[in-house]
């Protein structure tokens, strides 16, 4: 059966080798993982992708390892409909199975829809992680601990139930999740929920609606403005450090 790692085996183009020997020095290294991402793959196909992450034997890689193996991966013909969560997913895993405590990876020109990068970010040993570039949709999914920074913009469902840690992303998001524990941080949101942990931008559109939930969150901190608070707000919401009021159940 063809594979990734078999087309390593059996050679690669010229373009390919040139990025491989950029990166990585151990072209068994690059193999192995790809062994793993095959089967991580073929589970994801038949929808088991979720039980098949925890069976599949993920190396301990450098910094430089991991980014090598997500450039010999981001090639159209290797972007099928089941490797643009599967990628993200398996590149989370790696992060958490590196002996480095930074590391900083690169997503430049990406073929992929990247999802979750960071997911379950802090069960290893890497602290810190470092996008350097867009991040796609929910970064941080699932984060225990740590650091992650975006160096770029960020999609939907930022911090996606997030148990702890931290997310900074430079640029703006489109929203931020529901029910995240620890902290996130970013220039602008379009939408974030009031269900937060602790929430800090220069400027929000509009803190939506939650529902007639009696959950009380976290806090919200804006530098400048927002435009639309959403009735039910569960947060305890600061303008240029001054609290505001805001709508809540039974108070209209």
């Amino acid at each position: 059966m063809k594979t990734l790692a078999s087309d390593l085996i059996n050679g690669l183009t010229p373009e390919e080798n040139s990025r491989k020997k950029k990166f990585v020095k151990s072209t068994g290294t690059l193999e192995m993982t790809l062994k793993g991402y095959d089967q991580y793959l073929h589970g994801f196909s038949h929808g088991k992708y979720l039980s098949q992450l925890k069976h599949v034997p993920i190396p301990s890689l450098t910094n430089q390892e991991i980014q090598s193996f997500y450039d010999f991966m981001n090639t159209p013909d290797r972007a099928s409909v089941y490797s643009h969560p599967a990628i993200s997913f398996y590149l989370g895993k790696l992060f958490n199975a590196s002996k480095e405590k930074e590391i900083i990876f690169t997503p430049q020109d990406s073929v992929f829809r990247l999802c979750s990068l960071g997911l379950h970010f802090g069960t290893g040993i890497a602290r810190k992680l470092h996008i350097c570039g867009d991040a796609g949709d929910a970064v941080g999914c699932e984060m225990k601990r740590g650091t992650i920074y975006v160096h770029g913009n960020a999609r939907i469902e930022i911090g996606k139930d997030m148990q702890g840690g931290e997310i900074i992303i430079d640029g703006k998001v489109n929203s931020v999740a529901s029910f995240t524990k620890g902290i996130i941080r970013c220039s602008h949101a379009d939408l974030a929920s009031s269900i937060v942990g602790e929430l800090h931008a220069k400027t929000i559109g509009t803190i939506k609606d939650d529902g007639n939930t009696d959950t009380h969150s976290g806090k919200i901190y804006v530098e400048k403005d927002i435009t639309h608070i959403g009735y039910n707000c569960r947060a305890d919401v600061y303008i240029a450090g001054k609290r505001i009021p805001v709508p809540r159940r039974g108070e209209r």
